[in-house]
């Protein structure tokens, strides 16, 4: 297993990107919006170099998400269902989870 640790202390969101044999997990801490989506992306962009697993994005652990930060998302998935991965967000909470239904991006995304 394999751990990687993106944004600096006391930044908005922190980012980790943990590997085994089975998945590749995008672990996001803290918030997700226009100042913080770049790390996202550039966590995403890095999952390349892990083969053909399946990536999970575990948002079990944001205490905030903005529709740029919901855009992101998609766009993320969008980039590596393109590249041919299985791709799964997890741990949404009850309130982000309303925000995919009222957006229809829950019709995009597979939810776990």
């Amino acid at each position: 297993m394999t751990a990687e640790h993106l944004g600096d202390v006391g930044s908005l969101l922190r980012v980790d990107v943990v590997t085994n044999r089975h998945a590749v997990c995008i672990q996001l801490v803290g918030e997700l919006d226009l100042s913080t989506l770049d790390r996202l992306a550039a966590a995403a962009a890095g999952t390349h170099v892990r083969g053909r697993l399946p990536v999970l994005i575990d948002v079990s652990a944001l205490t905030f998400c903005d529709v740029r930060g919901l855009s992101e998302l998609l766009s993320v998935e969008q980039r590596l269902a393109t590249s041919g991965r299985t791709v799964a967000v997890v741990g949404a909470s009850r309130a982000l989870r309303r925000l995919l239904r009222m957006t229809g991006a829950d019709l995009r995304l597979t939810l776990w």
